[in-house]
C-alpha cells in the first residue's frame, strides 16, 4: 500500500491519503468478516465500543498519519527502514510491562536491526529519490553547488 501510495501524497498528502486508505479497507474487512464467521456478529459492549473508538480514531489515523508523513519526507525506500523498529519497541514494552524478558540473542538482533537502518539510511538518494549505491554523491554535489557558487 506504501508504494501505491508515493505518487498520491504528493497531490492529496498524507491526512487524505490515510482517510482513503481506511475508506478502502473497512468494507473490505467487513465482507470478509462476513465470508469467515458469518453474519452473527455480537455487539459489542460499552468498555469494548470504547476500545473500538480508541483503536479506531486515535491509534489507526494517528499511525496513519504518521507513516504517510515519513514517507512524504523519507521515500518508501527509507521509511521503510524504520520498520525495523517495532519489533525492538515491542521487546522494550513487554520487558516494561513485565512480561518478557530481553535476552543476549535479543540484545544482538537489536544491534542488526541499528546497523541496517544506519547503512540504509547512509545511501544516498538519486535526484529522482531512489537510493544510490554511490556513497560519493553528496560530496560530489556539495563540491559541484561550492564551485557554481565560486564562479557566480
Amino acid at each position: 500500500m506504501s508504494l501505491i501510495a508515493v505518487p498520491l501524497l504528493k497531490r492529496l498528502g498524507p491526512v487524505a491519503v490515510s482517510a482513503y486508505s481506511c475508506l478502502i479497507s473497512v468494507p473490505m474487512l467487513a465482507s470478509w468478516m462476513v465470508v469467515a464467521d458469518g453474519a452473527s456478529l455480537p455487539a459489542p459492549t460499552l468498555g469494548q465500543l470504547a476500545a473500538l473508538a480508541y483503536l479506531g480514531s486515535i491509534v489507526t489515523v494517528g499511525g496513519f498519519v504518521l507513516w504517510y508523513a515519513a514517507i512524504g519526507l523519507l521515500g518508501a525506500e527509507r521509511a521503510g527502514l524504520f520498520s525495523g523498529v517495532l519489533p525492538i519497541s515491542a521487546l522494550g514494552c513487554a520487558s516494561i510491562i513485565g512480561a518478557g524478558e530481553v535476552t543476549l540473542a535479543q540484545l544482538g538482533a537489536i544491534g542488526v536491526v541499528l546497523v541496517g537502518i544506519t547503512v540504509g539510511m547512509r545511501v544516498a538518494p538519486t535526484p529522482d529519490g531512489a537510493p544510490s549505491d554511490d556513497r560519493n554523491a553528496f560530496t560530489r554535489r556539495g563540491a559541484a553547488r561550492s564551485s557554481a557558487l565560486r564562479s557566480a
